[in-house]
Parts: C-alpha cells; sequence; structure tokens
C-alpha cells in the first residue's frame, strides 16, 4: 500500500479486488494480504462467492484462519471424511420436507376431520399468499434508488461503539438497530438528492441454518417495506422491530429451511440471476452476525478489527455489520451508478447511529466512521 497506508485507501482496493473473477479452475474463494497501513499495520481481505457461503458460514470460515481454533466436533477419526479442495456440502432433508404434508394427511384422522382439513387448506393457501408477496410483491412503490448498473463498488466502515447497550434500551436487538439506522441515514440521503421517500424495501436475510460448517448457504431473504427517515429515533426504532419481528414469522420462510439446501444446489448460472431478480426489487439488505469470539489472533498477531461486506447482486446498498463486544463494526457496499454520493450517505449513516444512542442515553455516542 502506498503511503499513508489510510484507511479509505484500503477500502478502495478492496473494490478493485472484489471486482476480478474468481478463477474457474480453483476453488471460489481467496485470500489478500494488504500491507504499508499507517502505524506499521496490515489488513488481511477473505471472499468467498456467496453461493458457497452465507453470512454465518463465511464468519466461520475466517474463525477456521485465526490461531487456537480448535477443530469442527466428530471431524477426527472419520476415515474418508476428507473432501476435496474448493467442494461444499449440501444436506438435503426430505424429512422436513414432508412433515408438513404428513401433518396435512393427519387431519383426516382427527375427530373433526372437515374442520381440520380446512383448517390445512387455509394455511397452505396462507403460505402462497406469503410467497407471493415475497417474491411478486403487488401494489408497493417502486424502488427509491435507479438500478444499480455498476461492475465495481464503493465500500465503507464505521464502528458503533454501545450498539448493544443502545438497542437493549431502546426495547431490540442489534439488528434492529442496524436496520433502524440504515433507514434513516437512506432516506436522509434521499432528502439531500432530492428523491425523499416515505417507505424503503429491505430485503434482510433470515438464519434457517442447521449445520455449523463454513461451507454451508442457507439465505433466505425476507422483503419487508420500513419508514424511511423519520423525526422521533425512539418511536422510529419501535416501529421498525415490530416489521422486522413480523416479517421473521412470515408463512413462506416457514419452508426455507427445506428449500434453501435444493436452491444451493442450482448453477451459479441460474442461481445468481435469480438472487439478483430479487434484489432489483429493494432498495437495500441489511443484517446483523455474531462477530468473532475467542481467540482473534492471526499468525500471533491481534486482529483488531474485523468488517463484513455482504453482496451487491445489483442491489444499490447493502449493509452488513458484526456484532463484537458490545459494539457493531459495519460494512457497507454500494453501487456508484445508484449511490451517487456516498460519502454523503456514510455520513447520514453515521448520524442515524448518532441520533438513535442519543435518544437511549444521557449523551450520544458517535459511530466512528472508518473512511
Amino acid at each position: 500500500m502506498a503511503p499513508p497506508g489510510e484507511p479509505r485507501q484500503v477500502l478502495d482496493l478492496l473494490a478493485l479486488v472484489e471486482a476480478a473473477s474468481f478463477d474457474p479452475g480453483q476453488p471460489p474463494w481467496d485470500v489478500t494480504l494488504i500491507g504499508g497501513l499507517e502505524g506499521g499495520r496490515s489488513a488481511v481481505y477473505l471472499r468467498a462467492h456467496h453461493v458457497l457461503t452465507d453470512g454465518f458460514g463465511g464468519r466461520s470460515l475466517v474463525s477456521l484462519l485465526l490461531d487456537g481454533v480448535p477443530p469442527h466436533p466428530g471431524a477426527e477419526g472419520r476415515p474418508g471424511a476428507r473432501r476435496r479442495p474448493g467442494t461444499a456440502t449440501v444436506t438435503l432433508d426430505p424429512t422436513s420436507a414432508w412433515r408438513p404434508v404428513a401433518t396435512a394427511l393427519s387431519a383426516a384422522l382427527d375427530l373433526d376431520p372437515v374442520h381440520a382439513v380446512a383448517r390445512r387448506v387455509q394455511r397452505g393457501i396462507d403460505v402462497a399468499g406469503s410467497l407471493s408477496h415475497q417474491v411478486m410483491p403487488q401494489g408497493e412503490a417502486g424502488p427509491s434508488l435507479p438500478p444499480s448498473r455498476s461492475a465495481t463498488g464503493y465500500f465503507g466502515a464505521l464502528s458503533v461503539p454501545g450498539a448493544r447497550t443502545t438497542a437493549l434500551a431502546l426495547g431490540g436487538s442489534r439488528n434492529d438497530l442496524l436496520v433502524a439506522a440504515a433507514a434513516t441515514g437512506l432516506g436522509r440521503y434521499l432528502e439531500l438528492v432530492g428523491s425523499p421517500a416515505d417507505e424503503l424495501r429491505l430485503a434482510m436475510p433470515v438464519g434457517r441454518r442447521r449445520s455449523r460448517g463454513a461451507a454451508d448457504s442457507r439465505y433466505a431473504p425476507a422483503r419487508v417495506g420500513v419508514p424511511a427517515a423519520a423525526r422521533h429515533p425512539g418511536a422510529h426504532f419501535g416501529v421498525v422491530a415490530e416489521r422486522l419481528a413480523r416479517a421473521r414469522r412470515e408463512p413462506a420462510l416457514r419452508i426455507a429451511g427445506a428449500l434453501a439446501p435444493a436452491i444451493s444446489r442450482l448453477p451459479a448460472l441460474l442461481l445468481v440471476p435469480a438472487l439478483q431478480a430479487h434484489a432489483a426489487g429493494v432498495d437495500f439488505v441489511a443484517t446483523a452476525l455474531p462477530g468473532l469470539r475467542g481467540t482473534r489472533r492471526l499468525c500471533g498477531v491481534a486482529v483488531e478489527e474485523s468488517y463484513p461486506f455482504g453482496p451487491r447482486l445489483g442491489c444499490p446498498m447493502n449493509v452488513t455489520a458484526f456484532g463484537n463486544e458490545d459494539r457493531l463494526d459495519v460494512g457497507v457496499t454500494l453501487s456508484p451508478a445508484a449511490v451517487t454520493e456516498p460519502g454523503a450517505l456514510l455520513d447520514c449513516l453515521a448520524a442515524a447511529f448518532a441520533e438513535l444512542s442519543s435518544t437511549s442515553t444521557e449523551g450520544p455516542v458517535p459511530a466512528a466512521p472508518r473512511a
């Protein structure tokens, strides 16, 4: 890295690395070591194709690189358990897929079979309606930002101290805090550029994982409308938290656990366009993940900060965060074609976190932008 080796230089370099395609003859992940940062520090960038793993699996993949991480339980003493490098384990769960059918058939044995069957039919209609809402929402306003047409992204990062304390004081989780701040920040940005919006479309990955392995993708996106910038951060946080809780109860997501393994087996040529089509109808993606735990050293050197960056897949903005101790370390990926003033958007996002913090405490604890 050329002097002075500031965080902004690192993030700009990551945008170039991210634009490079994976080698078809190699596993769909790689590691980039960046030296020459200010203070004699270095950065390590690990990227993996989204058809290989999801956010939770990506965190597990990072953990495997750290010092002192114990092997996966049960991995020892199993002859023939080694996999060919670059392969992934895909678990088909026919039991889960068959269970709703078996439950419906058992309704015929109930004391009131007509009522039981009608109840099962209604539940099936609810699932179908939920699927229609999630996949092809009708009657909703279109995206507030123009479609993403950029081959490269713009990377940003900020650290939010006291995020867990703030979220609990407001009556929610760090994920609720992340979504509320992202919606407020994006709403303020849209006002600045002359395109105000009352509602924003969010795609929120909902965890449906059963395996702890790194190579396991269980991406189950929930689409939900959230209010944009609000004058009362506390009330806005409550509305966002309630809508996210309702989205997690969508009937369509109940079958995601059975469908995700089969979907993950689709070739990249089919899966990637499907994910892009889903993302094209939303304004932003946001999710908070548990951060790195235990020993945080790499080759004997302490890991001071860690930021996740989610794939845009045609979406204007992806906001992903690690919950490290009491703070949130937030990675932001933007489309330069859709967000023409990325620095202003990052400032709006940092200000939104500060407002939520000041609402829950006596004094504001500002987010610390890295670049």
